[in-house]
C-alpha cells in the first residue's frame, strides 16, 4: 500500500484541507468528454439519457447546463465543496471523541460498504465505530471515492486518447495500466494532525 499520500505521478491531485484554498483544492483534470466549449472540456448525453443517469447518479452534484452538457469543472467544484464539509464533520468528531490525530491513520472502504482504517492507529476501533455511528458520515466519504474516481478515470482517459492519437502502440505500452485491473487503485484518506487529505493508494 502507497501511503505516502499523492503520487508524483498521479493524474488527479485530490483536494487537502491543509492550508488550501477552495479554488485551489480543485485541481486541473480534463474531461474525456465529447464536446468542448470555449476551451472547455465537458461530458454530452443524449436527452433520453440524461434524465435517466441524473436520477441515478445525480452526476456527482453537478446540474446540466442549458445545452443538456456536463461540464467536468462542475463535478469538480461540487467534488471540491463535499471534501471541504466532510473534512469539517469528521474533524469536529474526532475532536469530540477525542481521538488522537497525533497518529496518522488512513481510511479507505472494505468493498462491503464499512469505513476502515488501514493502517495500525492505536484508536482503530473507535475511529471505524465513528463511521458505524454516523451512516451519513459513511455515505459521504463512499460518494467522495466514487467522485474521485470518476474524475481520475476520465483525466486518465483523456491522456490516452491524446497520446494514442498521435502514437498508438506507444499510447497502449504508456497506458498499460488502464487494460489490467490488477493494477487499479483505491481511494483513501489519510488524517494527520493537521490536515485531511485524499489519494489513491
Amino acid at each position: 500500500m502507497d501511503s505516502s499520500g499523492i503520487r508524483p505521478t498521479s493524474p488527479f491531485a485530490l483536494p487537502s484541507t491543509k492550508g488550501v484554498e477552495k479554488a485551489a483544492a480543485v485541481d486541473s483534470v480534463s474531461a474525456a468528454g465529447s464536446g468542448k466549449e470555449d476551451n472547455k472540456d465537458q461530458l454530452n448525453f443524449s436527452p433520453g439519457s440524461l434524465r435517466g443517469i441524473l436520477d441515478k447518479l445525480d452526476l456527482f452534484g453537478a446540474e446540466p447546463r442549458a445545452d443538456g452538457s456536463i461540464n467536468i469543472e462542475d463535478i469538480r467544484a461540487n467534488y471540491a465543496q463535499r471534501f471541504e464539509d466532510f473534512a469539517g464533520k469528521l474533524s469536529a468528531l474526532l475532536k469530540k471523541t477525542g481521538i488522537d490525530r497525533g497518529c496518522a491513520s488512513i481510511l479507505r472502504s472494505d468493498g462491503q460498504g464499512k469505513i476502515r482504517v488501514a493502517n495500525n492507529h492505536p484508536q482503530r476501533e473507535n475511529i471505524e465505530a465513528l463511521f458505524e455511528n454516523n451512516p451519513e458520515l459513511a455515505n459521504e466519504f463512499r460518494g467522495l471515492s466514487g467522485t474521485a474516481s470518476f474524475l481520475r478515470a476520465a483525466d486518465e482517459h483523456s491522456k490516452f486518447a491524446a497520446a494514442y492519437a498521435k502514437d498508438p502502440e506507444a499510447a497502449v505500452r504508456m497506458f498499460s495500466h488502464l487494460f489490467d485491473e490488477t493494477g487499479t487503485r483505491d481511494y483513501a484518506m489519510r488524517i494527520t494532525s493537521d490536515d485531511i487529505m485524499g489519494f489513491f493508494e
